[in-house]
């Protein structure tokens, strides 16, 4: 009776759960969707406090790059623990910090990234890559859809095509 766990699956494995006789009684299971950015950043700051704490431009730039999914601020909080844990839980962690494990977060996103990324049209892989390219030199500012634009204009062979672009975004 003292014993809980937290099982997290996939939502397109969701129908498979009735197997598992653990995770088959639909009122012990509770849906986790993308967090708004107030609860994405109480999930940030408030584990850490007792160990170290955020510049408010690290924590905007984790809300922004994170999207609020659960799985994503888990990576990236994760890594940004350790990474104070290496220096002893002493002084603040910085945008600086938040960008040098990105690499290491991305790789361990892998999984849930790419095939997202697959699964993408070619002009919805555009988009994301205008996003990512102008997220990287914002610093985790939000992106205007002009700038997204610009971007395309300059590296797609492609001309922009507005109703498309809106849709895709």
């Amino acid at each position: 009776e003292r014993l809980n766990m937290l099982f997290t699956l996939d939502a397109a494995d969701e129908p498979r759960a009735d197997a598992f006789a653990p995770l088959a009684d639909p009122l012990l299971r509770r849906r986790v969707s993308y967090l708004d950015n107030g609860a994405a950043a109480s999930l940030t700051r408030q584990p850490a406090a007792p160990y170290y704490q955020l510049q408010d431009e690290a924590v905007n730039a984790i809300v922004a790059l994170t999207g609020g999914s659960p799985f994503l601020l888990h990576v990236v909080n994760r890594l940004l623990f350790e990474l104070s844990e290496l220096r002893g839980h002493r002084g603040l962690i910085t945008l600086a910090d938040v960008r040098s494990i990105l690499p290491n977060a991305i790789a361990e996103a892998d999984s849930l990234l790419r095939p997202a990324w697959e699964r993408a049209t070619s002009g919805e892989q555009m988009a994301l890559a205008a996003l990512a390219a102008l997220t990287e030199t914002s610093g985790g500012r939000p992106i205007q859809l002009d700038d997204v634009r610009g971007w395309l204009l300059r590296e797609s062979e492609a001309p922009v095509e507005e109703t498309s672009l809106a849709a895709t975004l």
